[in-house]
């Protein structure tokens, strides 16, 4: 058996398979019978594909196998109708989807054993190479995860050059790296690049040659328009110090990006993550950024997340209005004046 016959005869079992579950569950005997009359030899079949995948064990032939139908219906259809003519021929399909489901298995946890330091999307030989070279950057530690120290744009870096090369697909794309690194659902989709760490952007791209950074770095990837505020950027490096430690900020939250948000430099940026609660961070804006920003819950639905949550601005206005009449039941409203006043009032 050829490659190209192993997939063919793996997509009729799994065609045939679903219409006869599905003809079943639904009492269509017209459907049953004629797929059953076609006299395919499913035991044959079945065993030409078990032993073609002894020989070619890659993932993309055998994942389908590990999603064939449940047989349960096939089964209690053949017990309860025992007179019928073609249910022999079901139990045989029966027989084989639950064979060849696994014979899948114990491949895809051979292959995992493998690699055990990628998940089980990543489980290959290339996808293990890909990550190799980020490890020998000094980029991930020798297990693939994160190392000390380095930031969320190198990852989103590394995980865009694997996309481009192992041409995975757009959907879920970036969960398969929050899945590999342990990241929060969304993290990397919402990072942006800093165009000013051009030495970092530029030794990532040197290790990922075939890779085509352009569309990652263009410019429509920048962040929505900045705040407009009067601070400098002392004051906000003071607040960003204030906020990060009283727990209104994610410690992973760079100042670069917090300084972009505030407009106090120019250079794309990632939504800043804040850790206080929902009106905490209403109560901020309202401090800092209103007063010259009209559409203030636009901006910050696009450039905030809370616990790594997305923000709506109607929420957002209707938790202002709300605060407006009780201000005086929430504690943070005394530590981010304190806050406020210490960074704005510190070059005074």
């Amino acid at each position: 058996m050829l490659r190209n016959e192993a997939a063919m005869a793996i997509a009729l079992i799994n065609k045939n398979s679903k219409l006869i579950a599905n003809a079943v569950q639904t009492g269509d005997t017209a459907m049953l019978t004629r797929v059953l009359s076609e006299g395919v030899e499913y035991e044959e079949l079945g065993g030409m594909v078990t032993e073609y995948l002894e020989i070619d064990k890659d993932p993309k032939l055998y994942g389908p196998l590990l999603h064939l139908v449940n047989v349960d219906s096939i089964l209690d259809f053949t017990y309860k109708n025992k007179e019928y003519q073609y249910g022999p021929q079901m139990i045989e399909l029966a027989t084989v989807v639950e064979n060849l489901r696994q014979a899948a298995a114990g491949l895809e946890a051979d292959t995992h054993r493998n690699y055990p330091n990628l998940t089980k999307f990543f489980s290959n030989e290339k996808a293990n190479e890909l990550f190799h070279r980020a490890y020998r950057a000094g980029i991930l530690t020798e297990d693939y995860q994160p190392k000390k120290g380095v930031q969320m744009y190198q990852l989103k870096l590394v995980a865009y050059a694997i996309i481009q090369i192992l041409n995975l697909p757009t959907r879920d794309r970036w969960c398969r790296f929050n899945e590999q690194w342990n990241l929060h659902e969304g993290r990397l989709s919402r990072i942006f690049i800093p165009m000013t760490k051009g030495n970092n952007i530029y030794r990532i791209i040197q290790l990922y040659p075939e890779a085509d950074f352009h569309e990652l770095l263009s410019p429509q990837h920048n962040q929505e328009t900045p705040f407009k505020t009067n601070l400098t950027k002392k004051q906000a490096a003071s607040l960003f110090n204030g906020l990060q430690l009283y727990g209104f900020l994610d410690a992973n939250t760079e100042i670069e990006n917090f300084e972009a948000m505030l407009g106090v430099i120019r250079m794309p940026s990632s939504a800043i993550n804040w850790t206080g609660s929902y009106y905490s961070l209403v109560y901020f804006a309202k401090l800092v950024l209103m007063e010259s920003n009209p559409k203030v819950w636009l901006m910050v639905e696009d450039w905030f997340t809370v616990d790594n949550k997305k923000l709506n601005h109607g929420t957002l206005k209707s938790k202002s209005t709300f605060l407006n009449r009780n201000k005086d039941n929430y504690e943070f409203t005394e530590v981010l004046d304190d806050i406020v006043r210490t960074s704005i009032g510190e070059l005074e």
